[in-house]
């Protein structure tokens, strides 16, 4: 829809776990502008998702959209 407007698409976060970002990061394809980079603000990330490599979002190759609980 906000394209048939012109409009522009963005996702963001501010302090969410890499549980989140990862399951978001999966419609970067569909996105202008991805501001996912909540995990790196937190003390303590209790899941293990997307890494981050400078600029990039690299991905998880398990199973589902990759992310994992590794402690609560």
């Amino acid at each position: 829809m906000a394209r048939e407007l012109g409009l522009r698409t963005m996702c963001g976060c501010m302090t969410e776990s890499s549980l989140l970002c990862t399951a978001a990061a999966h419609l970067g394809s569909l996105l202008d502008y991805a501001d996912l980079d909540g995990p790196l603000l937190l003390a303590e990330d209790p899941c293990r998702g997307m890494q981050y490599d400078g600029g990039r979002m690299i991905l998880p190759d398990a199973p589902g959209h990759g992310a994992r609980f590794v402690s609560i």
